[in-house]
């Protein structure tokens, strides 16, 4: 049987953390499956819906959604995390959460020059 998102998860993708806790008892129920049977399917099913969503979730574009950088001190710490991550290897945790702070730090940056006083 094909893995998909949506398998095991009553034919459609995780659409919040209340759904991705759900198919994660799920799929540690499953985790004794049989090789080969419907119950293993539903598991891988199961497993690719939830990386799906974690992928999503850890986007940068949506990180900087859900974290954007507020205030000063958010933005020089994430900084100094820049240069503490920049050495790692790309598909790595390390190196996505540097794309994510990278994103933050960009649109911080923006937004603090669209705010900025201009001379004329």
């Amino acid at each position: 049987m094909p893995s998909t998102p949506e398998v095991g998860f009553g034919g459609r993708a995780i659409l919040n953390s209340d759904d991705c806790l759900i198919a994660e008892a799920r799929i540690a129920k499953l985790a004794i499956a049989p090789e080969g049977s419907d119950e293993e399917a539903e598991r891988v099913g199961l497993i690719d819906a939830v990386n799906a969503y974690r992928l999503e979730q850890d986007s940068p574009a949506t990180a900087a959604m859900t974290n954007p950088i507020s205030s000063l001190e958010q933005y020089e710490a994430a900084t100094q995390r820049v240069a503490e991550l920049a050495n790692y290897a790309e598909g790595t945790p390390e190196a996505d959460e540097l794309g994510r702070l990278v994103s933050d730090i960009r649109a911080w940056e923006e937004a603090k020059q669209d705010n900025a006083p201009r001379r004329q």
